[in-house]
């Protein structure tokens, strides 16, 4: 029994672990098989398979929520091809078929949609399956690559795009400028604009104001040229429009049709006006460009010549008009002033060849206050350390304005020291006594005696007597002591006619 009880467990044996291994093997195939489902349906680009007809013949959960549908009901048969847009359906199909012969790397950009139409830029990875030794189906990925295009356009934009106003950049001019050179190309216009006194403006009303003004200038030049037209801004006030397939006659319409719109724009936006200096060269023949753009260029830079001292005029007599708007000065003010300053400076022995320049000085002291804003010039009430530090900035501001300005240069000197105090506390210089120019003297003693005796929209008027009684009282410390008895003699005796 013993023997035959040994044979019958060598013969259970085998079998008995077979049945053990069998069932481990299944459990760990079925964990497997549901990890690698689990994987699957956790990455959120698209597994799938596809036959020859680009019908649907496996995929992710991921394909669901990716081509538009609830979990569960993609259709069966699905086509691939139903989601690729129609324009590219047919180039599609035949990357499939010259996939699967081994044609074609299977790496393909593709623009497919969803259910609701959607649009997606799609990466698809693909390899052939072979059964048989014949292509069975198709194996891949979907990767929605939208978010990377997007900023692959963005990145495109901008290095080809000025940030400020939009228009193409120096380096895509050059580019295309490069290009009609390799092609020979013939018919060629080049407009060169200039935007003048755009440091003035600048430096007197700001650079965001400056800014404002190249965006008007580059909406302005665009309006005025057709999409096929090259317009770019190729340097910090410099714009080019390079025209194609043109005619000498159409270069000449092209420029009137451009001052035409500079004209209609400074009639609507009278503020600061915008001033652009032309110029243009025209080719029939096959030409080298780079002189083509010289030859713009010199014409550009001779008309800038030509009128650039009236256009700073110009652009000064703005500010002035501004002051005048924002309530700053008004007109009566500076006839008032220079009456006043003339009638001093004559007492006081000023020669008469300064009497101009002191009549420009007292109706342009204060155009640098053109860049100083209405919440600090029209307070009510005391200045703040800050405000106060930006509301002396004016005197600067208005000394680079008036060297800008071929007509107020001779006075820029004064302008800069025209808040100097006697006792050296005044601004912007701390300069005291007879370091300061007679001229800014005179004109803080009859200033500041006009703004005492006239009435401002946040201010009475003080009498005539106590205003003549703050000036003696400012003597020595805010005034000259030596004119402030002739001033107020000088206005006794005025005040007695």
């Amino acid at each position: 029994m013993k023997l035959k009880f040994k044979r019958k467990q060598i013969k259970k044996y085998p079998f008995h672990k077979k049945i053990q291994y069998l069932t481990k093997r299944i459990k760990e195939l079925e964990l497997n098989a549901a990890r690698s489902w689990e994987i699957l349906n956790s990455i959120q680009e698209v597994v799938f398979e596809i036959d020859r007809e680009g019908k649907l013949l496996f995929s992710n959960e991921s394909a669901w929520d990716f081509f538009g549908y609830e979990k569960g009901t993609l259709k069966e048969n699905f086509s691939v091809l139903e989601a690729v847009i129609p324009e590219q359906r047919q180039a599609v199909q035949e990357s499939i078929y010259a996939l699967m012969t081994g044609k074609t790397p299977g790496l393909r950009e593709i623009v497919l949609q969803k259910k609701d139409g959607t649009r997606l830029s799609t990466l698809i990875h693909s390899i052939p399956i072979f059964k048989d030794g014949k292509c069975a189906m198709l194996r891949g990925v979907i990767m929605d690559i939208s978010e990377r295009k997007k900023y692959d356009r963005q990145l495109e934009f901008i290095s080809t795009h000025d940030s400020l106003t939009g228009l193409k950049n120096r380096m895509y001019f050059e580019k295309i400028m490069e290009q009609f050179h390799l092609a020979g190309t013939k018919n060629i216009g080049l407009i060169m604009c200039d935007v003048d006194g755009l440091k003035l403006v600048n430096d007197s009303l700001g650079h965001a104001k400056g800014d404002f003004l190249l965006k008007a200038a580059a909406e302005v030049i665009q309006k005025c040229f057709r999409d096929t037209d090259i317009v770019a801004r190729i340097g910090g006030d410099e714009f080019a429009v390079l025209l194609s397939g043109c005619t000498e006659k159409m270069m000449l319409k092209s420029n009137q049709r451009l001052a035409d719109g500079i004209k209609l724009y400074n009639a609507s936006q009278p503020e600061v006006p915008l001033n652009i200096s032309i110029g243009y060269a025209f080719t029939c023949e096959e030409t080298r460009l780079e002189d083509l753009y010289q030859h713009a260029d010199n014409n550009m830079y001779r008309e800038k010549l030509h009128q650039r001292e009236s256009v700073r005029s110009h652009i000064v007599k703005t500010l002035l008009k501004t002051l005048e708007l924002r309530d700053i000065v008004t007109e009566q003010h500076g006839i008032r002033l220079g009456g006043l300053v003339l009638d001093f400076a004559e007492i006081a022995g000023i020669p008469k060849k300064k009497y101009s320049d002191l009549q420009l000085f007292a109706q342009f002291h204060d155009v640098g206050k053109v860049a100083i804003p209405d919440h600090i010039l029209k307070k009510k009430s005391q200045l703040n350390a800050q405000e106060r530090e930006k509301m002396k900035s004016h005197c600067e501001i208005g000394y680079r304005i008036a060297l800008s300005s071929p007509d107020l240069a001779p006075i820029a000197d004064w302008i800069l020291k025209h808040h100097e105090w006697w006792d050296g506390n005044g601004y912007p210089c701390g300069l005291r006594g007879e370091e300061i120019p007679i001229e800014c003297r005179i004109l803080a003693i009859a200033d500041t005696f006009d703004v005492m005796t006239n009435d401002r929209p946040y201010k009475k008027a003080l009498s005539f007597r106590d205003s003549l009684r703050e000036l003696k009282k400012c003597a020595g410390t805010q005034f000259d002591p030596e004119l402030v008895p002739i001033f107020i003699h000088m206005m006794l005796e005025k005040g007695k006619s």
